[in-house]
């Protein structure tokens, strides 16, 4: 999965006016490693070589003795905090029971994510059937991580004129729409009008969840909600699960059945994400009316 696990530590060493940019900044550089890895591989005959995965574990290796560095050079303190901050399974499925608001906004991502998720499992076993489908889903896997460099600052900047749940709730449906496309589409021109609309709102998605979980949590429970967070990769699981289930039932060639019910996954979130953002506005009004 593309997508790194998010986490508190930055919400803590960065003024609240740099957030968005900084959390944006964070994507940004997964998705060029994103734009360069596979073309990389391509390149290197990753699927008749195992050149492209002993680069890859050099890379890894760079890349956690830098962190070695980095952390002693630039030492983060710990916080105030840091019993109450300390993150637990127990804690965490008890900042769920507590927060109805943020309980709801879990499901609702957690099938957007569901949604999101073919990306990496459907949608490159459907694509295998077609002629130099592998090379096809490379050149789809780099048309996406362009579009979320183009498209990721105007997409946050209008999202700040909103709330991130809104552009969160969004976000599932503009996915749901890219995978309907999928099934409706073979040629490759077309397929890659697909994966820029699924990227949009992909963009819509994760450019703005780690924004809403530093909004909504409590003071001095920003780790536990960012914690609770990570249920959201149950996602990550259920979606493919059910694009395996419905391929081997339709198969590669009634493409439409099988992306439009993977759809649906996607936008069943929305109603719980629109839900929450008519819970948020009635709490801000009653915050107001108490003042």
């Amino acid at each position: 999965m593309k997508q790194s696990e998010s986490g508190s530590s930055s919400t803590d060493v960065t003024k609240q006016e740099e957030k968005l940019f900084v959390f944006n900044l964070r994507y940004a550089a997964i998705n060029v490693g994103a734009a360069i890895g596979p073309l990389m591989g391509l390149k290197l005959g990753s699927a008749s070589s195992t050149s492209a995965f002993w680069l890859t574990a050099a890379i890894y290796a760079i890349y956690g003795i830098s962190l070695l560095f980095m952390f002693r050079w630039y030492p983060i303190g710990l916080s105030t905090n840091e019993a109450e901050e300390h993150v637990t399974l127990q804690k965490a499925c008890r900042v769920l029971a507590q927060d109805k608001i943020f309980l709801l906004a879990i499901i609702g991502i957690t099938l957007g994510m569901a949604g999101y998720s073919q990306f990496n499992s459907t949608i490159p076993q459907y694509l295998s059937s077609h002629e130099n489908g592998v090379k096809l889903f490379s050149y789809l896997i780099i048309v996406n991580a362009i579009t979320v460099l183009v498209t990721q600052y105007p997409v946050s900047r209008i999202g700040k004129l909103y709330s991130p749940i809104v552009s969160i709730a969004v976000g599932t449906i503009t996915v749901g729409v890219g995978l309907c496309l999928f099934g409706l589409f073979h040629q490759p021109l077309l397929l890659v009008v697909s994966m820029i609309i699924f990227t949009v709102g992909e963009v819509m998605m994760f450019t703005m969840t780690d924004v809403f979980a530093d909004q909504i949590a409590k003071p001095g429970m920003k780790g536990l909600y960012f914690g609770a967070m990570g249920f959201t990769s149950i996602g990550n699981s259920l979606g493919p699960t059910v694009g395996g289930f419905l391929l081997s039932i339709f198969g590669a060639s009634q493409g439409i059945y099988l992306f439009g019910l993977l759809a649906l996954l996607s936008f069943l979130g929305f109603p719980f994400l629109l839900y929450v953002t008519h819970l948020l506005k009635d709490k801000r009004q009653h915050i107001e009316y108490s003042l």
